[in-house]
């Protein structure tokens, strides 16, 4: 079992670290498509790009925090049930509102 565990934290490590790099150079090209588009004004481009930032950067997050977990020494992790409903329904209302539509979560 702890093989098993610290398989997946090298996994997570190299993944992690390889993602990083690919999302770091998305993020030059995009700084590079603002300053070159920022000549001309067209918000349709302004907001596409401004969404791929903060995907780049939510996916960033995301990877220091497996990079984190997976440099952590092995612990003890205490199991316990999460409330999702509100997370859901936070997700749902995100993904109405850049798609506009709308949602409707049932109870």
């Amino acid at each position: 079992m702890v093989q098993q565990v610290n398989g997946l934290q090298y996994f997570a490590y190299a993944i992690s670290h390889d993602l990083k790099t690919t999302l770091h150079t998305l993020s030059g090209y995009i700084g590079l498509l603002k300053r070159s588009v920022s000549k001309q004004s067209n918000q349709e481009i302004d907001n596409y790009l401004d969404e791929l930032t903060k995907a780049i950067q939510q996916t960033q997050a995301f990877l220091e925090s497996t990079l984190h977990y997976a440099t952590l020494p092995h612990l003890k992790v205490k199991m316990a049930p999460v409330p999702l409903n509100g997370l859901i329904e936070e997700v749902l209302q995100a993904g109405a509102q850049r798609s506009k539509r709308s949602v409707h979560v049932l109870k």
